[in-house]
C-alpha cells in the first residue's frame, strides 16, 4: 500500500509540474542589451527569474550599444545567473536605413542630440563605468564582468524568430525592449510571423516632450529612442501587427 501511495504521489507531482510548465508563457526577449548590470540586462533577468515565463531565446540588436558588445554582455550575464541553457542569437548591427552619418547631418541643421546610443560621441573624460568613447561596431571594450565562455547560436535573430513562431503557432509572445530591427527583418523573411505570434509587446513612449527630460535636452525628449534609432523598422512592425 505504501509503495502504491508513493507512486501515486510521484505521478501527481509530475503531472502538476507538467501542467505548470504547460501554462508558462513562451517568450522571445529581444533587447539592445547594454551591459554590464544595466536596466537592459535587468529586464532580461525579470523573464529569466519569473516562474511565469519560458524564455525560448534572447535576441540582441544594436541600440544602446553595438550588438556584438551587447551579445557578449548577455552571454556573460547568463553565466553569472546560471542560465546558460537559454540560447542567445545575435541580431542586426545596423538599422534598416538610419545611420550615424544621417543623424549627424540632421544635427547640423536642427540641433545636437545628447544621447544617440551606440553612436554617441562620449568624450574620454566623460566616460563612466557604463559609457565608453565612441567605437566601431566590431570593437568590444574590455568587459568589466569578464569574458563569457559560452557563445551565441549560429544563425540570425530574425531566422530564430521565424522558426519559433512556426514551431509554437499562437503561443509565442514577441517582446521588444530595443529598436525593432530584428522583428522587421523577421517579418520581411516571413510576413506570417504577425499572424503566428500570440502577442507583440514593445517598449515605446516619451515623457516631458514639451519641457525636456531631466537629464536630456528638449530635442532628445521629443523622440522615443528605440523608434528613432530605426523608424523604418517601427513602421514595418506596427503596420503588419495592425493587420491581425
Amino acid at each position: 500500500m505504501a509503495r502504491c501511495l508513493w507512486k501515486l504521489l510521484m505521478a501527481s507531482t509530475c503531472l502538476l509540474a507538467n501542467v505548470a510548465a504547460a501554462q508558462k508563457i513562451k517568450v522571445i526577449v529581444d533587447q539592445d542589451a547594454r551591459g554590464p548590470g544595466t536596466s537592459d540586462q535587468q529586464a532580461i533577468l525579470v523573464f529569466l527569474q519569473s516562474e511565469k515565463f519560458e524564455v525560448l531565446g534572447i535576441t540582441t540588436v544594436s541600440g544602446d550599444q553595438w550588438v556584438k558588445e551587447e551579445t557578449l554582455h548577455t552571454l556573460r550575464m547568463l553565466e553569472i545567473a546560471g542560465r546558460t541553457e537559454v540560447p542567445v542569437y545575435q541580431g542586426a548591427t545596423f538599422p534598416l536605413i538610419n545611420s550615424k552619418e544621417e543623424t549627424e547631418r540632421w544635427e547640423a541643421m536642427y540641433g545636437k542630440f545628447e544621447y544617440k546610443g551606440c553612436w554617441t560621441d562620449f568624450e574620454p573624460n566623460r566616460s563612466t563605468k557604463f559609457r565608453e568613447p565612441y567605437h566601431a561596431p566590431d570593437v568590444v571594450p574590455p568587459m568589466r564582468e569578464g569574458e563569457p565562455q559560452i557563445h551565441a547560436q549560429a544563425g540570425t535573430a530574425a531566422e530564430f524568430i521565424v522558426r519559433m513562431v512556426h514551431k509554437y503557432p499562437g503561443e509565442v509572445v514577441l517582446w521588444a525592449g530595443g529598436p525593432l530591427t530584428n522583428y522587421a527583418l523577421a517579418l520581411k523573411l516571413d510576413p506570417e510571423v504577425a499572424m503566428l505570434a500570440k502577442e507583440f509587446v514593445l517598449m515605446g513612449g516619451g515623457l516631458y516632450a514639451d519641457k525636456g527630460a531631466i537629464d536630456h535636452g528638449a530635442i532628445d525628449a521629443r523622440r522615443e529612442f528605440n523608434w528613432w534609432f530605426d523608424p523604418e523598422a517601427a513602421r514595418i512592425v506596427l503596420r503588419l501587427r495592425g493587420r491581425r
